[in-house]
This record gives structure tokens, sequence and C-alpha cells, in this order.
């Protein structure tokens, strides 16, 4: 589990997590020309797993109340 002791809204910092690594991962995916280039795709795909865990993160802590 994260710890989030500085931050008095943790649900902010997830959300923001998950869209910088969202943006990283759509860069990446122009530079991947067709998953044949390594680098960009495992840029791609550690991207949206950080995505995927961060929203899922969100919706196990009770929603997207502050």
């Amino acid at each position: 589990m994260r710890s989030y002791s500085l931050d008095p809204h943790p649900s902010i910092s997830v959300v923001r997590e998950a869209i910088v690594a969202e943006v990283i991962a759509i860069s990446a995916l122009k530079a991947s020309t067709e998953f044949t280039k390594l680098l960009s795709s495992l840029i791609i795909i550690v991207g949206y797993a950080i995505v995927f865990y961060d929203l899922n993160f969100k919706n196990n802590t009770g929603g997207y109340s502050m």
C-alpha cells in the first residue's frame, strides 16, 4: 500500500499520477511506430500498467470525493 502522509488529498495525487503516466504512454505511442521499437513499446506498456493500477487503487479507496 502507498503512504500519503504528507498529502491531505491522496485521491488527487493518484489521479495526477495516472494522468501523467497516460500522457507519457500516449507520447511514446507515436514513437513506437506500431510497436516495432522496443523501448517505446515498453514505455507504453509500463505507462498503461501504472494508469490501470492507479485507477484501480482509486476505485478501491471510495471514489472521487474530496
